[in-house]
């Protein structure tokens, strides 16, 4: 697990890298709190749904990218 700063506004970002749920199976990702107390948690898997099997090598997102979609500007319109 990794937290970096993330947001503009002083929010932190939680990267993670784990084991999913079957023999293969990985799951990442970015999680950030901004400090208006917002959570927004972006997940990537390996597999088609999570309790299922590996389908490729690694999740379609990196982490970079799963980070970028929890700290957009965007989620501010759902406040």
């Amino acid at each position: 697990m990794t937290v970096a700063p993330g947001t503009p506004d002083g929010g932190m970002v939680r990267t993670q890298q784990k084991a999913g749920k079957q023999p293969g199976s990985l799951e990442w990702s970015a999680e950030t709190v901004t400090p208006q107390g917002m959570r927004v948690t972006v997940t990537a898997f390996n597999s088609q749904y999570p309790n299922q099997a590996a389908v490729r090598p690694e999740p379609a997102l990196t982490l970079a990218q799963l980070s970028a979609i929890a700290t957009s500007d965007k989620w501010h319109n759902f406040m």
